[in-house]
């Protein structure tokens, strides 16, 4: 994803990114088969940004200066989410 903000856009961007209860929308989304279950609403109504857990708290890392504690860690196959298929 590319974002482009303003100064003031960043700002109001990162106040709400840390204010994201991740819990809360996966209590509320739970009955949702879906894995991506924490909406980010844009100014253009009918485009919603969904994320899970992990890439909230790599988003709210990544704006708030703490990439080490989440970028510097060594993934594991299990870690990586995604349907390989071989044609």
């Amino acid at each position: 994803m590319y974002f482009e903000f303003t100064p003031v856009e960043y700002n109001q961007f990162r106040k709400y990114v840390l204010l994201i209860e991740s819990e809360f929308w996966e209590r509320k989304y739970s009955n949702i088969n879906v894995r991506r279950r924490i909406p980010i609403p844009t100014l253009q109504e009918n485009l919603v940004l969904m994320f899970n857990r992990q890439e909230v708290a790599e988003l709210k890392a990544l704006i708030t200066n703490k990439k080490e504690a989440v970028f510097n860690t060594i993934l594991n196959v299990d870690d990586i989410d995604y349907t390989f298929i071989i044609n």
